[in-house]
């Protein structure tokens, strides 16, 4: 866990590079409006910065539940069969599995809604430019007539153009560059949130190893399912 803490602090210095959310802001929205300046895009892209970010916080939201996991799977399994008296120990264990089925749980839940922020963001790309036609329609004619009956010579000719320009819709390139700078700093919550859990987990096993390992204080009697991980 230590190796892992300091991990993310590097990882998170590596992906969470903007000195303010303002600053951010201002070079998503920058990208955002050169896309649309493009004569013919074919696709709207990521941002990159958020994207990359996101995929490294699925990555290691993922290990951090499967690490609680196991965790919490060892300590189950160390609980002793129910005794009278001397119960402390195994009240520290029941504790810290409580702590990391909610650690856990809650890591889920961070991991189950990155994937919204690529479904909102792609609605707003729907809005943000949209084809526009303009009808333009032209006549001439000519008339020219003498005394006589056929002498009388008429000409009329029309002439409809249609052309069509992409409109941008500005506020919807705001909301974009909102959007992606609130999940950059969602994203440097969960690195943060990460490091905390693994933080304090690691802290609260360390502190209870002994009544964790062994509740009762017996030399070999009491165990739980005899699975050790450490």
């Amino acid at each position: 866990m230590p190796t892992k803490i300091n991990s993310l602090m590097v990882t998170q210095q590596e992906l969470f590079t903007y000195a303010s959310l303002e600053a951010a802001n201002d070079a998503f929205l920058e990208a955002a409006k050169a896309k649309t300046m493009q004569a013919s895009p074919t696709e709207t892209d990521t941002n990159p910065v958020v994207y990359k970010a996101t995929v490294k916080a699925r990555e290691e939201l993922a290990a951090l539940v499967e690490t609680l996991l196991q965790l919490e799977t060892w300590l189950t399994l160390s609980i002793p069969t129910v005794s009278d008296g001397n119960n402390f120990g195994v009240e520290i264990q029941e504790f810290v599995v409580k702590m990391l089925i909610a650690k856990k749980d809650a890591a889920k839940a961070l991991l189950d809604g990155l994937n919204g922020y690529h479904t909102a963001r792609a609605d707003m790309w729907g809005k943000a430019v949209f084809p526009v036609s303009v009808k333009k329609t032209s006549s001439q004619g000519e008339k020219s007539s003498s005394g006589g009956e056929k002498d009388t010579n008429e000409k009329s000719t029309s002439k409809d153009e249609a052309t069509s320009h992409s409109m941008v819709h500005t506020d919807a390139l705001v909301a974009i560059a909102g959007l992606d700078t609130q999940h950059y700093f969602n994203l440097k919550m969960i690195f943060n949130e990460m490091f905390k859990t693994y933080a304090v987990v690691h802290d609260s096993i360390k502190k209870n190893m002994q009544k964790l390992k062994n509740p009762r204080g017996e030399e070999s009697r009491g165990g739980g399912g005899g699975i050790s991980m450490f």
